[in-house]
């Protein structure tokens, strides 16, 4: 019996040291021996630093937010820095729009046909660095000397609201007249902050999947937008922070606090504001039983007025915002939004023929296949073990105990899902993809990272949950490393 003790306590450390090891031995012909002996070197230590890391927050029994804090902090330092300036999607756009917000310009400005402004030419400069030699030469590179115009309409149909803590950084950095790379990672540090405060606070409060949320947070991709300047961290930030606060709320069984709904309403706000997409999360606030509101009419106003502010104020941005669409667009957003009304059954079947085509990239994706502007590619062996995980954790174990939710809450559920997916299906069709085409382009599978919560949902058991897995808080661990290596390869 202690032999089979001893032999599951070390059986998945050695596995895993295994497994890394092949996948840094099979980039030898690509980055040469010394560079695979020395990441051979840095998984087995490692490796070794991390299973003692494990064993002490299992004897000292630390919180699981607690964790999350601790590896957010090492991981975050570390994908900030591994990515050069450009090499994360949109980054420089992304960059762009922070910079007029720091400077008080809230919305874009309309040159033409094009949504942009003038700014120093050495953005261009630094948008072209694709290695860390050359990041190292552009270091010092200010917002001085000769201006060119620069077009970033695709962000500027987004709200000021999502680029708040980019802009903070990058304003504090500028008015000490620090280079354009600092001034991005004091962007990348300010939204990087403000996601892991949303997600400790989501792993504190729900009162169940706290392992799922732990490991949808440390995803490869996620973690990549988390420490960039892309609006998307706050997306999933605050999409999870929502559901994990409102499922707090409805597990503690009080009634609703005045600054319960108040956050709520700033939350639903943010979060509609950021992507109307993700606008249906919404709705979720009807899970909260009418009990706990004192009464119906409470219940009934108060969802009235949170969903119907959330929903103006975003129609509203949408509307004077849809001016920039010109810029960038690769169709008339209304002859194929006509052309989806007048045909439903073939955009029906271009919705079957997009998933047929591009599902199974979208769920590599997710498990982090490919990172930075999508040519790096990481290990097989690291995407398909994440992917398995994350579904077994969505399912959870089988037991005799009822689902948190009835029959009607859980078909409430699918159907916000589905109108989510519709939406960002339907937005990249108008936006995105060529008149009458029988492909939806342009979604990428980061898209769907805030719908694993809400689909966990349909699984939920009333019970409590478990003490801390040792073995997920090592595959995290691994697979961040991993990616990482993966990382840094490509631009050494």
């Amino acid at each position: 019996m202690f032999m089979n003790d001893k032999l599951k306590k070390y059986l998945i450390p050695i596995l895993l040291i295994i497994l890394g090891l092949i996948i840094t031995t099979s980039k030898v012909n690509i980055y040469g021996k010394k560079i695979v002996l020395l990441t051979n070197f840095i998984v087995l230590v490692t490796e070794l630093i991390m299973f003692k890391f494990v064993e002490i927050i299992k004897n000292k029994n630390i919180k699981i937010h607690n964790i999350y804090l601790i590896l957010a902090i090492v991981f975050g330092i570390l994908y900030i820095f591994v990515f050069p300036p450009s090499e994360i999607p949109d980054e420089m756009n992304d960059y762009l729009r922070a910079l007029e917000i720091s400077k008080n310009h809230l919305v874009t400005k309309q040159i033409g046909n094009m949504a942009g402004d003038y700014y120093s030419k050495n953005i261009l400069e630094v948008s072209k660095i694709d290695s860390y030699k050359d990041e190292i030469k552009k270091i010092n590179l200010k917002l001085t000397g000769k201006k060119i115009i620069y077009d970033y309409a695709n962000k500027s149909l987004y709200n000021f609201m999502c680029y708040i803590p980019q802009s903070i950084g990058i304003g504090i950095s500028s008015l000490l007249n620090l280079s354009i790379i600092i001034q991005m990672i004091f962007g990348k540090i300010l939204n990087y902050a403000i996601f892991v405060i949303l997600i400790y606070f989501s792993i504190k409060y729900i009162p169940y999947k706290k392992h799922l949320v732990l490991f949808v947070s440390f995803l490869p991709i996620t973690l990549q937008e988390a420490a960039s300047l892309s609006p998307d961290a706050l997306a999933i930030s605050l999409s999870i922070f929502y559901i994990s606060y409102i499922l707090k709320i409805r597990n503690d069984n009080k009634m609703i606090q005045n600054k319960q709904m108040f956050i709520l309403l700033i939350i639903s706000i943010l979060l509609s504001l950021c992507k109307i997409v993700y606008l249906p999360l919404c709705l979720l606030l009807l899970l909260i039983p009418k009990k706990l509101y004192n009464s119906k009419k409470k219940f009934i106003i108060y969802n009235l007025i949170v969903i119907g502010i959330s929903t103006i104020l975003n129609l509203v941005w949408l509307k004077y915002t849809s001016r920039y669409l010109v810029a960038f667009s690769q169709s008339n957003s209304s002859e194929q939004l006509k052309y989806i009304l007048t045909n439903p059954i073939f955009y029906f079947l271009t919705i079957i023929n997009t998933l047929d085509t591009y599902l199974l990239n979208w769920l590599l994706d997710i498990g982090g296949r490919a990172l930075g502007l999508f040519k790096i590619k990481t290990s097989i062996l690291t995407v398909l073990p994440t992917l398995y995980i994350m579904v077994k954790l969505i399912v959870g174990e089988k037991n005799d105990k009822n689902n948190e939710y009835n029959i009607i809450e859980i078909v409430f559920i699918l159907i916000m899902i589905l109108s989510i997916i519709m939406l960002i299906f339907t937005s990249l069709y108008l936006q995105w993809t060529p008149l009458k085409s029988n492909i939806i382009e342009g979604i990428q599978g980061r898209y769907f990272i805030p719908l694993i919560i809400p689909i966990s949902y349909i699984f939920i058991k009333k019970e409590k949950e478990k003490s801390i897995n040792a073995n997920l808080i090592m595959f995290i661990i691994f697979s961040n490393l991993m990616a990482l290596l993966h990382i840094i390869g490509a631009f050494v």
